[in-house]
């Protein structure tokens, strides 16, 4: 399913995907990847997998802020000082974030 999502205390949330993600916590199972089509869908699905580990909670809400910011349309320069203003960040996190999305986009 599609996931509609909003900005939140933490970055983008979506109460669908927390809803399937709960309902999935628990049950010792891996994502049936058969699902996916096309094959596409798989290799991002499997990239993002590689690009979340070992990294924390404040790094993974910049760069999926700043992703969704310019979702929105906002300029690289607008959506820089929104991340400033609603998360406070720091140049260094904010060109740390732009690094992060050009690794994964």
């Amino acid at each position: 399913p599609a996931y509609n999502f909003s900005l939140y205390i933490h970055g983008p949330y979506s109460p669908g995907l927390a809803h399937d993600l709960f309902a999935f916590n628990g049950t010792k199972q891996s994502p049936d990847m058969s699902d996916f089509v096309p094959d596409v869908l798989k290799k991002r699905f499997k990239a993002l997998s590689e690009f979340v580990k070992g990294k924390g909670n404040r790094h993974l809400e910049l760069v999926t802020t700043l992703h969704f910011l310019k979702k929105l349309f906002y300029s690289d320069e607008a959506a820089s000082r929104k991340l400033v203003e609603i998360k406070n960040a720091s140049l260094e996190e904010i060109k740390m974030s732009f690094a992060e999305l050009k690794k994964i986009l």
